[in-house]
């Protein structure tokens, strides 16, 4: 059996010296460490913030600076990843770059704690959470309440869902905005609005686009069934340049005719959804956002 003997790499109290990682080396091309073991190079501008698929794979915290990170296979093929810190040489196996189950840059959001989070809407003041759900307080037609971060892909998708209050006698609405041009999301947009008459419990699908001029385009103003609760989800297709709704409750699933390319460049990449009604049981209980 291979027997393997501590080698300290540097002499006791010197700080480790910054390395190229790129092209640099600890061992002499054997994966063994030995007498000649040495620093290759040194290079101050070799930062480790400029790779950051090697520092998201750690998952753990160091000692002070971070002055070397190796990856080498031993003697079964395993690989492994050597980091080397201001304390010592740590091995850590495997090495792989962890999922990331939901991304901050789409909507997403339960509604449970007491305040609308302001660290990632914007547009709070006319809203509250209770009961689980979105609601408005303030006004008759509130600001959209905007998703803090634009959308990471020009395509991509957000889905609520909504309850309507069914004893209630004023208007009610809920509504999805995608690609907004900026962040009031009152400008060029694409927005599905869901309305409840005030007399009736029938509901009315509207999907429309709005240009950088402020033009307004109905691209579908539909029957839309009498459910008070279900899902509504919008979304675009940039390859294509596709506007589709989703609203599964009164079987509408339909793609409507492309946009154009200057239409397409009007739009933006914020978020947004809205509330009208100011009952304690009109809300959206949760919105949720991807790339598609």
């Amino acid at each position: 059996m291979t027997q393997r003997a501590p080698f300290p790499l540097r002499r006791p109290g010197e700080k480790w010296p910054g390395t190229n990682t790129r092209g640099g080396k600890l061992d002499d091309g054997t994966g063994v460490l030995t007498d000649n073991s040495k620093n290759c190079m040194i290079n101050q501008s070799d930062l480790l913030e400029k790779r950051k698929g090697f520092t998201r794979g750690l998952d753990e915290a160091f000692a002070g600076p971070v002055c070397g990170l190796f990856k080498y296979t031993d003697e079964c093929g395993v690989e492994h990843l050597l980091v080397a810190d201001e304390t010592g040489i740590f091995i850590r196996q495997p090495f792989a770059v962890p999922v990331f189950e939901n991304s901050d840059a789409y909507p997403f959001d339960s509604f449970q704690t007491a305040d609308v989070n302001v660290n990632t809407w914007l547009n709070t003041l006319s809203y509250r959470q209770l009961n689980g759900q979105l609601q408005v307080v303030l006004g008759d037609n509130p600001d959209p309440l905007v998703w803090f971060k634009e959308a990471t892909s020009s395509s991509y998708q957000v889905r609520i869902e909504f309850q309507f209050d069914e004893d209630s006698v004023q208007e009610q609405e809920v509504s999805v905005v995608i690609k907004a041009a900026d962040a009031t999301a009152t400008a060029a947009r694409i927005k599905a609005d869901l309305i409840r008459a005030a007399d009736s419990s029938t509901l009315t699908l509207v999907v429309s686009f709005t240009d950088a001029n402020l033009n307004t385009s109905t691209l579908l103003s539909a029957n839309a069934g009498t459910d008070a609760t279900g899902f509504l989800t919008l979304s675009y297709n940039k390859e294509t340049r596709v506007i589709s709704i989703f609203y599964p409750e009164a079987s509408i699933s339909q793609g409507f005719a492309p946009l154009s390319v200057t239409q397409d460049v009007d739009l933006g990449q914020y978020s947004a959804i809205q509330v009208v009604g100011s009952t304690s049981q009109t809300g959206i209980k949760v919105v949720d956002g991807g790339p598609i």
